[in-house]
């Protein structure tokens, strides 16, 4: 694939993941001075990445989860928890990444990811978006 490729194929896999609505934002945040950086998201981790055959998008957004937990980056765990809610990905699943994170990751991550968790949840129900399951098991 070529630049223009690459490009084409991540927006519209990161469309598909985050929602139009999280990209538009995004885009219309995007400054002379983080415009390149927005491209290299866009072609080498939505598009390069996220394309590959190797493993698909539910994969990818369960490992995502897993990993943004892992280094407490809670605005991203947030967007990714967010959009897989939105979207109609099982809040079971969800769980279960945190409850296997927080033995590999230490309780506190746990706990916290399930703060997180239950706040998108409470945001989201608000919004009446209808979250897929109740996380019971």
């Amino acid at each position: 694939m070529n630049d223009d490729d690459l490009y084409d194929a991540g927006m519209a896999v990161r469309r598909k993941i985050l929602g139009d609505a999280h990209v538009d934002r995004a885009a219309a945040r995007t400054s002379p001075l983080t415009k390149e950086f927005q491209d290299l998201i866009v072609r080498y981790g939505w598009g390069a990445i996220w394309t590959r055959p190797g493993l698909g998008h539910r994969e990818r957004r369960l490992l995502v989860i897993g990993t943004m937990m892992a280094i407490g980056r809670w605005e991203e765990f947030d967007m990714h928890v967010r959009a897989a809610l939105e979207s109609g990905f099982p809040l079971a699943e969800v769980k279960e990444v945190v409850m296997q994170q927080a033995i590999y990751c230490g309780v506190p991550a746990g706990n916290t990811a399930f703060h997180h968790v239950e706040r998108l949840v409470e945001e989201l129900t608000a919004k009446g978006v209808r979250v897929n399951g109740d996380g019971s098991s």
